[in-house]
């Protein structure tokens, strides 16, 4: 019921927000109405958002799943989150390091090429905690408004995960990392969690439902998320956020898409993690 509680309420907000003009080479009508979209595995997407299911057909259920690793700990830790009040307990947490989660975005899922090796990046470089979100049951919806209102149910999920780990683990600095819809999973996380999140990155937040049409900042990430919140934009105005919304906002090459070098939003990911920016967002 929470979920579709969730759902509910974010659609009731986006359906009542005035659409912003955009104009673009497709059209007048992208943007507002419709969208291409290149997922993780090279495979091109087009996101209609200009109506809306009318009932529960074709809806696809799923839930969050979320994993650790440590330097300690080769095969990732399951962590499930207690329907009791029982705090979660890890064998492998290292409450002296920094702990960093990661979110993949719309038609991901967690053992894509980039967020694994993000992971491996960040552990090669210092000792720390890093916890993946698998929200892949419901970021493969092809109904694309769908998946954008999970990111909340995902995001309170995440936010409950902190609180438990928290009653039996001291997280000493917590690092939110997001990519398009994932970078939104992040900003609900700091938004509901009762834990102190020190800085959330966003990695191209998605705009389609977010930016556009306008809604407030309790529906998308903004920089009331968290202590800090960088953004770094490299498709600004089509798939990610055009506008400032973070503490500090970086548009490598502009921050436009077709970034030099890079086809697709895998090899945008890989080049923004592998050149000064890395440094940045560990």
């Amino acid at each position: 019921m929470n979920f579709f509680k969730d759902v509910f309420l974010s659609l009731l907000c986006l359906l009542g927000s005035n659409a912003l003009p955009y104009d673009n080479e497709y059209g007048p009508d992208y943007g507002n109405e419709w969208i291409m979209f290149i997922d993780d595995k090279g495979m091109n997407h087009t996101m209609d958002f200009s109506t809306l299911p009318t009932d529960d057909r074709g809806i696809m259920f799923g839930d969050a799943y979320f994993y650790l690793y440590t330097r300690q700990n080769n095969e990732s830790e399951i962590l499930n989150i207690p329907d009791d009040d029982s705090p979660i307990i890890s064998k492998n947490f290292n409450s002296s390091n920094e702990l960093k989660v990661i979110a993949h975005g719309w038609y991901s899922g967690s053992n894509a090429e980039w967020v694994q090796n993000f992971k491996d990046i960040i552990l090669r470089t210092e000792d720390a905690n890093v916890i993946i979100v698998d929200w892949s049951e419901l970021a493969d919806n092809p109904i694309y408004p769908w998946s954008a209102c999970s990111t909340r149910y995902v995001g309170k999920r995440t936010a409950k995960l902190l609180d438990k780990f928290s009653q039996a683990n001291q997280l000493n600095y917590v690092h939110l990392i997001g990519h398009s819809l994932g970078a939104h999973v992040m900003g609900y996380t700091g938004m509901f969690t009762n834990v102190t999140v020190d800085r959330i990155t966003g990695l191209d937040p998605a705009r389609p439902l977010f930016e556009i049409p306008r809604i407030g900042p309790n529906f998308r990430l903004d920089k009331s998320d968290a202590k800090f919140v960088d953004i770094i934009h490299t498709c600004g105005g089509i798939y990610g956020y055009k506008r400032s919304h973070g503490h500090a906002d970086f548009y490598p090459n502009d921050g436009k898409p077709k970034q030099p070098g890079c086809e697709g939003v895998q090899q945008v990911i890989g080049k923004t993690l592998n050149n000064e920016f890395l440094r940045s967002i560990t």
